[in-house]
């Protein structure tokens, strides 16, 4: 969770001409990253999921919040 949490922070810094809301990067952050525990749940059950499946499902969290956002 560390490492989405800076990485949200990071593309937040990147993008705004202002400083990062750091406590928004977070929110957004753990929603993700529920998002992609939700969708690894679906997909590999609640049991026999572990912590690198979640990281695994992350791009499909991003892009199902925003379709458009992560097309070239």
């Amino acid at each position: 969770m560390t490492g989405i949490i800076a990485g949200f922070i990071a593309q937040a810094g990147a993008t705004l001409k202002e400083n990062p809301d750091a406590l928004s990067a977070t929110i957004a952050a753990l929603y993700v990253g529920g998002l992609a525990g939700d969708f690894a749940a679906r997909d590999l059950g609640m049991r026999s999921m572990i912590a690198s499946d979640i990281r695994e499902h992350l791009s499909e969290a991003v892009r199902s919040l925003d379709a458009k956002g992560e097309t070239p």
